[in-house]
């Protein structure tokens, strides 16, 4: 449950073609396949060869928006963000109306701690009635503000993404850390417990479980997050925690 957008978004993007002519067919399906390769290898970590498979493509297909936009993706996680703001933006040149487009720069941008014009992407997404899904935007606008520490107008978009979406994991993930941010303990177990519903338990939301029960101090409850933490995710960083606070 981190980050802004997944990267997988972008198979989807490649799926549905780019826009504009296509003057070599064969070239974009070679640009395609290259860069679902890169994508693959980025999610395996594995960065050179995702490196050599993106840049295939952007010679094959520089004007496809889906190629450009995985280049962006690939220099952020290369640490080069001049280089990889460009391409975000020759891919929002390429594709203006595509409300993906708007969302991962978006992310882009938050992540170099620049948040009005982050949300200002986010926001072009949410707003267009052909996006499926203005959850994730509403939820990447949250995000947003609460990594400045605008708590106040993190809830706010957070809450609107649960409007769109009562039943979205991530939203609730997140308004639970914000409210136990706030030391608003009881809305905090009351997310957790909604967020039990729909998701499986991950060392964050247990950990967080384990805190907000102290905090409450209810120790039956904290006892029982922390046993499942430990059981089910023995080798995670929350579980040392645990451990370094002498909790078995």
């Amino acid at each position: 449950m981190r980050g802004w957008v997944p990267i997988l978004a972008l198979v989807a993007l490649l799926s549905a073609g780019c826009s504009g002519s296509r003057p070599d067919p064969n070239l974009e399906d070679a640009a395609q396949v290259n860069t679902q390769l890169g994508i693959t290898y980025m999610r395996q970590g594995n960065l050179k060869y995702a490196k050599e498979k993106i840049e295939k493509a952007l010679q094959q297909a520089p004007d496809m928006p889906a190629v450009q936009m995985a280049a962006g993706f690939l220099y952020t996680r290369l640490k080069k963000p001049e280089e990889a703001e460009r391409h975000f933006l020759r891919a929002i040149e390429l594709d203006p109306e595509n409300p993906d487009m708007h969302n991962n720069y978006g992310g882009f941008l938050c992540e170099q701690g620049r948040v009005k014009e982050g949300v200002a992407e986010f926001r072009k997404a949410m707003e267009n009635p052909l996006y499926q899904t203005p959850q994730f935007a509403a939820k990447n606008i949250g995000m947003c503000y609460l990594k400045a520490g605008r708590l106040d107008r993190a809830e706010a978009f957070l809450r609107k993404a649960l409007e769109y979406d009562p039943r979205f994991a991530d939203a609730l993930y997140q308004m639970a850390r914000l409210s136990f941010l706030k030391q608003n303990y009881l809305a905090t177990r009351a997310y957790l417990q909604r967020l039990a519903e729909v998701h499986p338990d991950t060392p964050q939301t247990l950990w967080l479980c384990y805190q907000t029960e102290t905090q409450l101090d209810d120790r039956a409850a904290a006892t029982r997050c922390a046993r499942k933490l430990l059981k089910q995710f023995p080798d995670s960083e929350e579980a040392a925690r645990l451990k370094e606070l002498g909790v078995k």
